[in-house]
């Protein structure tokens, strides 16, 4: 397998080391540095040294060693399509970006590569491997640049169905609670409330629907985009996510009995059409293991 990429503007007049330590992270410095005096690292077709200047346009090319890919859920769907914009309905276990080992079992690489009509597609919102539901990705930079002031500005309604422990005391309910990295956790990006030094946080829980004695089905609108804000809000209030093996209650060999990931899904994202003035909405039905969890649960 053979990885090329075209320097972009903003990184032209880089040394080639920095500019693969800083464009391609899922490697360190170092072994940026091996790879190029292996030459696995080719500039225009040619080897090269770690600090030979790269320019605007050139083609870096990537040789790896034989690799495995982690294996990934697949199997996502198409939900929306007009001239700009496309809709997906992204499963669980599938990056939307590329990260690790998982240069091509991710729904960027698969939707520009697999399929040729969106080669140019840029994903304007992004879930976490294991969280399902709507991504918007837009088929033009002008598209992408549109939209993605919109998110910025929080232009955008983004609706999750939440599978919970517990339930809230009163629903609607407000949660309104500034995060933090938790810099104590160093095995994996974990964040946390901190009153002091976090991030202003609102998510907004609109309803509840019980289920069985002890769980609830939640829609829950996240106002912010904090990393893992919904996971640690709902935390907070003691009504983690099942199968949430980071803020959740449970052990894995617990949850994994029902759900093998956190039980989050992105249910519908609604916005202004920048293009066409009129509402757009875009929808991504409950999958498969969050409804059979639910009757499982139901039935207890």
């Amino acid at each position: 397998m053979i990885f090329k990429s075209e320097v972009p503007s903003h990184l032209a007049q880089h040394t080639l080391i920095d500019y693969l330590a800083e464009r391609f992270t899922y490697h360190p410095r170092e072994q940026w540095l091996i790879h190029i005096r292996e030459n696995r690292i080719l500039l225009n077709d040619k080897p090269a040294a770690p600090g030979t200047t790269v320019m605007r346009g050139d083609i870096v090319t990537y040789k790896p060693l034989p690799f495995s890919e982690p294996e990934a859920n697949l199997n996502y769907q198409i939900v929306y399509e007009d001239e700009w914009y496309i809709g997906v309905n992204k499963p669980p276990n599938l990056l939307v970006h590329r990260a690790g080992k998982a240069f091509t079992k991710n729904l960027v690489y698969q939707l520009r590569i697999r399929k040729k009509e969106y080669k140019d597609v840029s994903v304007i919102n992004r879930l976490d491997r294991n969280t399902s539901g709507v991504v918007v990705a837009a088929k033009s930079s002008d598209a992408a640049v549109k939209l993605g002031k919109m998110f910025h500005i929080r232009n955008i309604k983004k609706e999750y169905f939440a599978l919970v422990h517990s339930s809230p005391h009163t629903v609607p309910y407000t949660i309104d609670l500034p995060i933090a990295k938790n810099v104590e956790c160093t095995k994996y990006p974990r964040y946390h409330i901190d009153l002091d030094n976090g991030k202003s946080s609102k998510t907004e829980i609109i309803t509840m629907q019980r289920i069985g004695n002890s769980h609830s089905l939640l829609t829950v609108i996240p106002y912010t985009g904090r990393t893992h804000q919904i996971r640690v809000h709902l935390q907070s209030i003691d009504c983690p996510l099942v199968g949430d093996h980071v803020y959740g209650t449970e052990s894995p060999e617990e949850s994994d009995k029902w759900i093998q990931r956190q039980a989050l899904h992105c249910t519908r994202i609604t916005f202004d059409h920048p293009f066409t003035r009129e509402p757009c909405v875009i929808e991504a039905e409950l999958p498969e293991d969050m409804e059979r969890l639910i009757r499982i649960l139901g039935k207890k």
